[in-house]
């Protein structure tokens, strides 16, 4: 199995002890820290793995633990968390290979010591020894861990946008048949006669709407069991922004079917009652009337802003991902890739 060491610049790394970080007004000042504990990457190249053999000193008794947390490198979400027993005022433990595709880049790996995790003889311990409360915790140390060059993290972050795009074209066409389809349905009587909207053509748009939520879904579906090929995604933000849009278009469309539903339940004007011969009921018949139709106008006002919204993040999300697309190609082709 070929292997290949780290390299000494970026990788000969080090554990650096953070200063603690305590929710206790008082403690005892803390022993100093150790020195910096190098860590080990080992490349298993023919599987695409990465294992990371992880060792660092702990100034904590026996039987605690130490929990690490692997994360890409300016992002906050937490690929895995790990966990290493201390033995002797040190922790070893290997992280990874992981069966999943674990992009190229660069990633932090930080360990945390949590009293409230802990087994309770070290919580007796430590809450005696230093005073501190069931929610202390303090960051024991952090490294940078990179592995794969600049052209095959440009190739994979490009294969990742290309995917987002292709994701969000497909919600794209989806607002265009919501919208295209409300046109129609909204439209007048070709005849010029009152445009009235009833309980079955409002039937006839819910189940419209469900079919299309159907689609929305199915293509939601598909997406996450790409992302699922992965240990973790990078652009975590723009994942979650895509699952956004997805949402929102779905409840516009829902939006549409409530709509139509009221409209067809407001009475017809023909069923008023005659004032002259029942005022309370004419009165009772108008004010049902008025809130109606002050429900129908805050939800087309509703509704115009979210469709307004949706165009926008369609706009703004396709500029970006292809400006992103652009300038990745970029990279790729002054590495001398395709």
């Amino acid at each position: 199995m070929y292997r290949k060491a780290v390299a000494a610049g970026s990788l000969a790394a080090a554990l650096a002890w953070a200063p603690a970080r305590a929710r206790s007004q008082e403690r005892p000042p803390e022993p100093p820290r150790e020195p910096e504990v190098p860590l080990s990457v080992v490349f298993l190249r023919e599987t695409r793995a990465v294992r990371l053999d992880v060792a660092g000193a702990a100034p904590y008794p026996d039987g605690a633990i130490v929990f690490l947390a692997l994360a890409y490198k300016g992002e906050k979400d937490v690929i895995h968390w790990h966990r290493a027993e201390v033995k002797g005022g040190r922790f070893q433990l290997v992280v990874g290979p992981y069966e999943k595709r674990l992009l190229s880049g660069t990633y932090v790996l930080e360990a945390h010591f949590m009293l409230g995790q802990q087994p309770m003889f070290i919580q007796d311990a430590l809450r005696g020894a230093r005073g501190v409360d069931v929610e202390f915790q303090e960051v024991v140390g952090s490294v940078e861990v990179a592995f794969g060059d600049e052209l095959q993290t440009a190739r994979e972050d490009r294969e990742v946008v290309q995917r987002f795009l292709e994701y969000m074209g497909g919600l794209e066409a989806v607002f265009r048949q919501v919208e295209e389809a409300r046109e129609v349905f909204e439209a007048p009587p070709k005849d010029g006669s009152p445009a009235r909207m009833t309980p079955e053509r409002a039937a006839r748009w819910e189940q419209s709407q469900m079919d299309r939520s159907r689609e929305i879904a199915a293509q939601g579906h598909e997406f996450q069991k790409w992302l699922d090929l992965f240990v973790h995604m990078r652009h975590a933000d723009w994942v979650h922004e895509l699952d956004g849009i997805s949402l929102e278009l779905a409840n516009l469309d829902g939006a549409y079917a409530r709509r139509y539903a009221v409209e067809a339940a407001i009475p017809d004007p023909s069923t008023r009652p005659d004032p002259a011969a029942d005022a309370k009921g004419a009165a009772k018949w108008d004010t049902d009337q008025a809130f109606a139709r002050l429900y129908l106008d805050s939800a087309r006002n509703q509704e115009e802003k979210s469709r307004y919204l949706l165009t926008r993040r369609f706009e703004n999300y396709r500029s970006l991902f292809e400006g992103y697309l652009a300038g990745l190609q970029e990279t790729i082709r002054a590495a001398g890739g395709d």
